[in-house]
């Protein structure tokens, strides 16, 4: 691996995602460092230069700056970040993974109903109980078989009692489906400005991963990422 020519793409892509002119580029890079650099510099370094390593670092951190707050697990997440400060007063919440434990028990039931008559639209995508998927899943995480098939089929029954306790008018704003692939992320996206993602881990269980917060303040970073594999596992999803 040509590891000058991977810095310098890095470089390249980051000016073009941010379409500016090398010499804007300059002048940005000028004051994140503290210290001058010029076009000259920057055309050098996308060319035939090999970039500093404080520019390396400035140019990946740039790349995921959308990522406000890391936390080590979920227990750790939600004691930061209690439920009712994401969801509640949120218009539009999609949330796709294994169970949704944060929305389906840590919110609960009540809250989701409220939530959804006062004018949210919600998303729901499980993992499907009674699927391939959450077998593997349960060997992966030390469980006898069938203990999250039952954790799924409570949860996507605290979500279809409160779609039929819902009004009419506000029923087909929660829409419910199930999915049957390996999962990845559980990903929650709330009002396409804020992103809770975890991923799963091998051998640990999900409230034991890391949680991301992403916030939608760029083309760039994760946010994009995480909007498109939730849009791509709901695409395929089977209603319930």
């Amino acid at each position: 691996m040509n590891l000058a020519e991977v810095a310098r793409e890095g470089l390249r892509d980051s000016r073009r995602r941010a379409r500016v002119s090398p010499a804007e580029y300059a002048a940005a890079l000028t004051r994140r460092l503290g210290r001058e650099v010029t076009a000259d510099d920057v055309a050098e370094w996308e060319t035939t230069g090999v970039p500093p390593g404080d520019v390396v670092v400035a140019v990946q951190a740039e790349r995921y700056a959308d990522v406000s707050e890391i936390y080590v697990t979920r227990p750790e997440f939600t004691h930061a970040r209690p439920v009712e400060s994401l969801f509640d007063g949120a218009r539009d919440v999609r949330a796709a993974g294994l169970s949704l434990v944060l929305l389906c028990h840590w919110y609960g039931e009540d809250r989701i109903r409220a939530l959804v008559e006062r004018g949210a639209r919600v998303q729901c995508l499980f993992l499907e109980p009674e699927s391939r998927s959450i077998r593997i899943r349960e060997r992966e995480e030390g469980l006898t078989a069938g203990q999250l098939s039952a954790v799924n089929e409570a949860n996507i029954a605290v979500v279809t009692r409160v779609r039929d306790a819902l009004s009419g008018g506000a029923r087909q704003r929660l829409e419910i489906g199930t999915f049957d692939e390996t999962v990845r992320f559980n990903i929650t996206l709330i009002d396409r400005r804020l992103c809770i993602a975890q991923p799963y881990l091998p051998f640990s269980r999900g409230i034991d991963a890391p949680t991301l917060v992403v916030r939608n303040d760029s083309d760039t970073g994760l946010y994009p990422v995480f909007e498109e594999i939730y849009a791509s596992l709901w695409s395929r999803r089977s209603p319930r």
